[in-house]
C-alpha cells in the first residue's frame, strides 16, 4: 500500500524497501583542477585537462606532393597492403573453388590486377 505524505519510513508492507542513505565522499582536488571548482563533483571522476598542442594538424611527409590525389591514396594503400590483399584474395578464391566444380577454376590474381580493379593505374 502506498504511503501517505507525512508517514514515517516504517511500514508493515513486505514489499517496502527503505532506500539506503549514501554520504558523499570528499576527495582532495589536485591543483590543476582548481579552475573547475564550482562544478558538481562526481565520485571517482576527474575531468580531462586540455593542453594546447603547438603542432596540431596532419603530420604529412615533407616530400608529399599535396596536389597529387594519388600520393594521398598511397599513404593509406601501400604496396605492402596490396600484397596482403592479393594473398588473401587468392587464398579465399582457392578455398571457395575447392568446393565448386572443376569447370570454375580460379586463376591467381596479381597485385597489378588488384590495382587495376580499383582504378589505380600507376605502378
Amino acid at each position: 500500500m502506498p504511503r501517505q505524505s507525512g508517514q514515517s519510513a516504517q511500514s508493515n508492507d513486505l514489499d517496502f524497501v527503505q532506500q539506503p542513505q549514501y554520504s558523499h565522499r570528499k576527495t582532495p582536488i589536485p591543483l590543476e583542477y582548481e579552475k573547475y571548482k564550482g562544478y558538481r563533483p562526481i565520485d571517482g571522476y576527474q575531468p580531462l585537462i586540455y593542453k594546447e598542442i603547438d603542432t596540431a594538424g596532419p603530420n604529412l611527409p615533407p616530400e608529399l606532393n599535396i596536389d597529387d590525389p594519388l600520393a594521398f591514396f598511397q599513404l593509406f594503400f601501400t604496396d605492402e597492403l596490396f600484397q596482403h590483399l592479393q594473398e588473401c584474395t587468392n587464398a579465399e578464391a582457392e578455398r571457395r573453388s575447392a568446393r565448386r566444380s572443376a569447370s570454375t577454376l580460379w586463376k591467381p590474381r596479381s597485385v597489378k590486377d588488384l590495382k587495376a580493379y580499383i582504378g589505380k593505374n600507376s605502378y
